[in-house]
C-alpha cells in the first residue's frame, strides 16, 4: 500500500495507526513533523488524543507539539477544522471502513497544497455514488 501510494506523489509522508504491525512497517513512526511553505505540520495517527476525533483534546496535542497543522485520523471521519492558530484536519477513510464507534461512513481523502504561507485543501467524498469536492483556504496569520 504504502509504495502505491509513494508512486502518486515525490513527496510521501505516513505514521503507523493503533493496528498497524511494527515488523510491517518498521520505518513508520507513531508521529511525524514536516515542514511545508511556512508552516509546520505534524501527522499523527489520532488515537493517541483522547475522546478520539475531540476538537479540543486535538487542539491541545497541537499546541504541545508546537505545530500550525495537525493532521489526524482514527476516526475515519473526514473534517477540517480552523482554529485562531491553525488547522485540524482529518482525511477520513479512503475506503469507508467502519470505526469501534459508528459502522456507516463515507469514503474520502485530501489534497492539500501549500505554498508560502497558503494552504489550499480538497476534500473528496462519496456521497450516494457521486463524489463530491469541497475546498477549503487557510492563510497563515503573521506573527506581531
Amino acid at each position: 500500500m504504502e509504495q502505491t501510494l509513494e508512486s502518486l506523489s515525490p513527496i510521501f509522508h505516513s505514521v503507523r495507526g493503533d493496528l498497524d504491525d511494527k515488523k510491517e512497517f518498521p520505518e513508520a513512526p507513531l508521529e511525524k513533523k514536516i515542514r511545508a511553505g511556512a508552516f509546520d505540520i505534524a501527522l499523527i495517527h489520532g488515537h493517541q488524543v483522547v475522546p478520539w476525533g475531540d476538537v479540543q483534546s486535538l487542539a491541545n496535542y497541537k499546541r504541545k507539539l508546537g505545530v500550525d497543522i495537525l493532521i489526524s485520523g482514527h476516526t475515519h471521519k473526514a473534517s477540517v477544522t480552523e482554529l485562531s492558530d491553525g488547522l485540524l484536519l482529518n482525511p477520513g477513510s479512503l475506503t469507508g471502513s467502519f470505526n469501534a464507534v459508528e459502522t456507516k461512513t463515507t469514503p474520502s481523502f485530501m489534497a492539500v497544497s501549500i505554498k508560502d504561507g497558503v494552504c489550499q485543501i480538497y476534500l473528496y467524498e462519496l456521497k450516494e455514488k457521486k463524489v463530491v469536492v469541497s475546498t477549503h483556504l487557510y492563510e497563515k496569520k503573521k506573527k506581531k
